[in-house]
């Protein structure tokens, strides 16, 4: 049976999923983000189901921090939140989500996704070393509107053939 963790400070929103959910998939849930780091490496979740608006860290950064674990680098995260807009929707995907969901849940099109995405052979693990230091970037390109800009920012996801990091702007 296929893993799901639900990330969301709310109680009765990571019941119902675990309720509609639970015939399909075994489902763990957490309301702090800082345990939901812990349980993807104890639980080894097949996908994420995170909230954006969380108290103490925003959905985000936390997939962000998801993104940074050789663990849980590859997995699908599906955005769950009550905020919409375009361009939440085009950060999230800048982020690598696999998918979007407004609140309230369209529960058949969440397992619809989910199956659709669980179903083929998962990505391999980075195969070369990674490096565990910070490292300052300045990151220069063209928006998606055109214009030229410089953001800096910070990795420690960093390998002899690369890095990763995320950029707060939409680019092309």
């Amino acid at each position: 049976m296929k893993k799901l963790l639900i990330v969301d400070d709310d109680s009765s929103l990571r019941g119902l999923v675990r309720l509609r959910l639970s015939d399909t998939y075994e489902v763990f849930d957490t309301e702090d983000p800082e345990q939901a780091l812990a349980l993807a490496l104890e639980k080894k979740p097949d996908a994420i189901l995170l909230d954006l608006m969380m108290p103490t860290f925003s959905g985000f950064d936390l997939c962000q921090s998801f993104r940074s674990l050789s663990y849980t680098s590859n997995l699908p995260i599906f955005f769950i939140t009550g905020q919409a807009g375009s361009k939440c929707k085009e950060y999230c995907a800048t982020l690598g989500a696999a998918d979007y969901f407004g609140k309230p849940i369209d529960f058949k099109r969440l397992k619809e996704r989910l199956a659709t995405e669980l179903e083929g052979p998962r990505p391999e693990r980075r195969s070369e070393v990674r490096l565990r230091t910070k490292i300052r970037l300045k990151l220069k390109g063209i928006d998606i509107d055109g214009n030229s800009f410089e953001e800096i920012g910070e990795t420690e996801n960093v390998s002899p053939m690369g890095f990763l990091c995320t950029c707060a702007k939409a680019w092309r």
